[in-house]
């Protein structure tokens, strides 16, 4: 299914469990389970250049200015729990083996293969890196928080999800407007017994 418009809620919504829909962000299916998450913010643009000097620098800046957000129910389908529960396992597995074939190469570095079994640990580890990431429940659920820390965007969401979340903030707005009528009806007015008298 085409992925729609990006689409936005409040993170006091996300923290509370209002307005989230009931729905998968990544496939627009039906959530077969609600997982509690914790979202978080993009690295800032200009924290990529302080790679250049060294990766400390790069993950002092991003833990300083990172923002996060705990979702208590972040909806999942059937496929996205599967990814979790099978392929991150898996994945972490793979990170095992890596790091094995790193420390084995190292210490056989003046055998033969030595060189190769180093070489094929990091490609392992990487790769499984990559993998145990993308099937981390944060990164499926394709959402993360605004730099200010007041938003959670899911930046291409599915046209059901985008539905449900635009119909989150029409009855957020209408409840608004509701209570503003009642309290205006509420106030004394002018002229009115227990309101101010004109003279």
């Amino acid at each position: 299914m085409a992925s729609g418009s990006a689409a936005v809620l409040p993170a006091s919504w996300v923290a509370a469990g209002y307005g989230v829909p009931g729905c998968c962000s990544r496939h627009d299916r039906e959530a077969s389970e609600y997982r509690k998450i914790k979202l978080i913010s993009k690295p800032p643009g200009w924290s990529y250049a302080l790679l250049l000097v060294g990766a400390l620098g790069f993950l002092v800046a991003v833990l300083v200015t990172q923002k996060s957000v705990t979702a208590p129910r972040w909806p999942f389908c059937a496929d996205c729990a599967r990814t979790s529960r099978v392929v991150r396992p898996i994945a972490l597995v793979g990170l095992a083996l890596g790091m094995v074939g790193i420390v084995f190469g190292a210490a056989s570095a003046g055998r033969s293969g030595g060189p190769i079994l180093f070489l094929a640990g990091w490609v392992v580890l990487l790769v499984a890196a990559v993998v145990a990431g993308r099937a981390h429940p944060r990164a499926l659920s394709g959402a993360f928080v605004s730099a200010d820390g007041m938003q959670v965007v899911v930046p291409k969401a599915q046209p059901q999800f985008g539905a449900q979340v635009a119909a989150a903030h029409h009855q957020a707005h209408q409840q608004a407007q509701m209570h503003a009528w009642q309290q205006a009806q509420a106030r004394p007015q002018m002229g009115q017994p227990g309101g101010p008298q004109r003279f």
